[in-house]
């Protein structure tokens, strides 16, 4: 298996609504979706039977309402099209915050599951986009401004709304930034969650690596 991509409804209305000729892969809406790449070496390795199989005992086990299988290139790239589009579609809708954060595997459902109380309960109304690839449990929680909400309101609601994320993720036993890394954004986070211990053992690697402080001054350091 390649990817395994979890996407709720959200991430197929805001690329719909905001890229061109974006396509909905299917013809029912569904609160969310997986979006699974397989491959093999093997001339003979039927993927194709495999996933067929797959779907209708999922199907069949009440797990899965419905599934598209692409017969070419440009239907394996159109289906793709809906998760790679996110950030530009975001961008173009406007009024988000964008959390890059991870937890255990087998507590993403509860993750998710408490996390959208917790931001429902703090802003009625606010709007909620996470997805991600979960094989290594990372998420990326797109908390957007509910509508018709004043801009500057907004503006000074949302560093709240993401501090509450990243505590969560620290009762998950997770981590506030996953992939993207720390950056200049990140700093006052790095300094709430990591370990003064962890802390000192990255700052000898950077002293022994990096002596003069010429790689990436002034990021975490």
């Amino acid at each position: 298996m390649l990817a395994y991509e979890l996407m709720p409804r959200m991430c197929f209305d805001l690329v719909l609504e905001h890229i061109d000729g974006a396509v909905d892969p299917l013809d029912t809406p569904s609160p969310w979706y997986v979006l699974i790449e397989m491959a093999t070496s093997s001339e003979i390795d039927d993927l194709r039977g495999k996933l067929e199989a797959i779907l209708t005992e999922a199907m069949e086990a009440g797990l899965v309402t419905d599934g598209v299988i692409a017969e070419s290139e440009a239907q394996r790239a159109a289906i793709w099209r809906i998760r790679e589009e996110q950030a530009e579609a975001g961008r173009k809708a406007g009024g988000s915050i964008s959390c890059d954060v991870s937890v255990p595997v087998s507590r993403v459902a509860a993750f998710l599951a408490a996390c959208r109380a917790m931001l429902e309960e703090a802003l009625p109304g606010v709007r909620l986009n996470a997805f991600g690839h979960m094989g290594d449990g990372n998420i990326h929680y797109g908390i957007r401004q509910p509508e018709g909400m004043d801009g500057g309101a907004w503006h000074q609601r949302a560093p709240e709304l993401s501090d509450q994320v990243s505590a969560l993720c620290a009762e998950f036993g997770g981590s506030f930034s996953a992939e993207h890394g720390i950056g200049a954004l990140k700093r006052e986070d790095f300094r709430r969650y990591v370990p003064e211990a962890r802390v000192a053992l990255m700052r000898a690697v950077k002293q022994a690596l990096d002596p003069d402080d010429t790689m990436n001054p002034g990021k975490i350091f």
